[in-house]
């Protein structure tokens, strides 16, 4: 009984306390802003939709960020095991440059089409 009682002291002092503890606090601000920022990614591209069109444009927006999402840290990674964290930075600000230039075209793009007014 002796042992199992060290053993969870143990196991609930490294997770309760240091680098669990921080890790379980950075994954909870990362979960409150994706929270933040993905209802509105997607009502975006609900208004931006053309008609009929939504299941095609959620499949291929959902799927590139699935892509992006697993490549980047990769591709990041090995930028900064070869000693570039600065190319880091600086792709990260083009990537974020081209997120928004392609957000302003499709607007416009979208404001250009005629509205779906119904059968």
């Amino acid at each position: 009984m002796a042992d199992l009682v060290t053993l969870l002291k143990a196991v609930s002092s490294f997770v309760w306390g240091g680098p669990a503890l921080a890790l379980v606090a950075i994954m909870t601000i990362v979960g409150i802003g994706m929270g933040a920022v993905l209802p509105p990614r997607d009502l975006m591209i609900r208004a931006m939709t053309p008609p009929g069109q939504s299941g095609k444009v959620f499949g291929f927006v959902f799927v590139g960020y699935a892509v992006g999402a697993s490549l980047t840290p990769l591709f990041f990674g090995w930028l900064l095991d070869r000693g570039s964290p600065a190319l880091v930075f600086f792709l990260t600000a083009v990537f974020l440059v081209a997120a928004l230039a392609a957000i302003t075209a499709a607007r416009r793009l979208a404001s250009r089409m005629p509205q779906f007014t119904g059968p």
